[in-house]
């Protein structure tokens, strides 16, 4: 395990929680774990306390420090309420059901320190391991190259059924400095996104990411439900909202697929016509996103669904 160091910056690990006291022990213990020990733990409950405080209280260490923000606002507001409170130079985000390898934290700040990231404002990510009932996978299969279109890396697709990039927020170690200066937007769908356009495509921070998969992102199926759910306009509105941060063949890349695949799985057919005259209005669409927008509206819905899980493997 790492010697503390006085030179060694403090980091603030921020983890959201909402109604799941019985999953947070699980986070917190991932990073009490970690090889890296100048860190601070601040659990953020998304209102009042449900009993996560007393759970949180039986680790005993005092290292873990327990906020209330009074009332349910989501986790954008929970996290930029961490980060308010945060002692620390970096800080590091966790959700409360995820976990850490053990190595997360250390590998993240030698990085860091190699690329001499010192007093600038960065991004750091890594790889993620998905883990269901079944089984498990690594993503993403291509890590982002600093300097390339991040709005394509994340929303355009080079297969019909699969995203090129992925970044989840578990991953992310970051200058305080930078969550201060571009809070948390509380968009209703896709807010992970927003953060990392506004962060790296408007004002030009550079993202960095490890080689290692070291979140451990629990794929809930009753959260992935609750997703299928989630309303194609809303999507397709957040899509408008961002455009000008967002390369021609990402917006049209987002709307064919992830917009497009909520329509289906609402069965609100009318909506691809809509999703297509967006596309063809405000996009720069390529042949393959017109395939793949198609292919997702004619393919019977278990077949589509069976592919989408194919290509994400």
């Amino acid at each position: 395990m790492a010697t503390p160091n006085m030179k060694e910056p403090l980091i603030s690990v921020v983890i959201p929680t909402y109604r799941r006291s019985d999953l947070v022990q699980r986070a917190v213990h991932s990073v009490l774990r970690q090889t890296y020990a100048s860190f601070e733990i601040i659990v953020v409950i998304d209102g009042v306390d449900d009993g996560t405080r007393g759970c949180v209280d039986q680790l005993g260490d005092s290292r873990i420090h327990v906020l209330e923000t009074g009332r349910n606002q989501g986790p954008a507001e929970a996290r930029n309420h961490g980060v308010r409170h945060a002692a620390g130079d970096y800080v590091a985000l966790l959700d409360d059901d995820d976990e850490w390898t053990e190595q997360k934290l250390e590998r993240q700040v030698r990085l860091s320190q190699k690329l001499g990231l010192a007093g600038r404002d960065f991004l750091i990510s890594c790889r993620v391991i998905g883990k269901t009932p079944e089984r498990s996978y690594i993503w993403p299969k291509h890590l982002f190259q600093t300097g390339n279109d991040l709005s394509e890396y994340l929303l355009d697709r080079r297969w019909p059924f699969s995203r090129l990039g992925f970044v989840h927020p578990g991953t992310l170690l970051f200058s305080r400095s930078l969550a201060l200066r571009v809070p948390f937007p509380p968009d209703a769908v896709h807010e992970d996104w927003s953060w990392l356009l506004l962060c790296v495509v408007r004002d030009g921070t550079p993202l960095f990411m490890c080689e290692d998969a070291m979140l451990i992102y629990h794929l809930d199926p009753n959260a992935m439900s609750q997703n299928k759910r989630q309303s194609w306009r809303a999507s397709l509105e957040w899509a408008r909202r961002y455009r000008t941060l967002l390369s021609g063949a990402a917006f049209a890349g987002l709307l064919a697929t992830t917009t497009a695949w909520r329509a289906k799985r609402n069965g609100e057919w009318r909506a691809f016509m809509e999703i297509a005259q967006a596309i063809h209005r405000q996009g720069d669409a390529s042949a393959l996103h017109w395939l793949m927008l198609t292919g997702i509206t004619l393919l019977p819905p278990h077949m589509a669904e069976n592919l989408r899980r194919r290509g994400q493997r």
